[in-house]
């Protein structure tokens, strides 16, 4: 991933295969499919799956996307949308459960304001949010996250 660069200076997803010097862009964000994106996890099958800390919604004026690239394909889909109020998705990292769900964190809203951790079902377009930080808890969460093989959520805040 890229933060910056591609067609609308919004990032890109790309590949530098092993032994070879030459990057290819695979895909580029817009306003709509989000803007800035960060860490990425691949499942079983090379499907590619992220998240943008701004865009996607209405006119790409949203709080970030949770998108999906295909293997083979140059075409980013936005799985989900934040909310305008979800102040900054982390994007270091999201975890994925054994039946594709997809889980992770955002620095800022929730019930106090200072982050949530949210899940997203396979198959479904609605990010749930899981608990909101609230400062003696932890706050702005920004980093990986883990989940365990019972599927507990693990994580750092800065």
């Amino acid at each position: 991933m890229t933060t910056r660069g591609g067609l609308y200076d919004e990032g890109v997803v790309f590949e530098l295969p092993k032994n070879s010097t030459t990057i290819t862009t695979l895909a580029t964000f817009s306003g709509a499919t989000g803007m800035y994106p960060g860490g990425v996890i691949i499942d079983g099958q090379g499907n590619l799956y992220g998240a943008t800390g701004y865009g996607g919604g209405p006119n790409g004026t949203g709080g970030g996307t949770i998108w999906k690239l295909a293997k083979g394909s140059g075409t980013i889909t936005v799985l989900a949308s934040f909310p305008s109020n979800a102040n900054i998705v982390n994007t270091l990292g999201m975890a994925a459960d054994a039946q594709g769900d997809l889980y992770g964190t955002t620095m800022g809203g929730g019930a106090t304001g200072q982050g949530t951790g949210w899940g997203l079902v396979k198959g479904s377009n609605s990010i749930t949010t899981l608990a909101s930080f609230g400062g003696t808890n932890g706050a702005s969460p920004y980093g990986n996250v883990l989940l365990d093989a019972q599927g507990d959520l693990y994580g750092t805040e800065l």
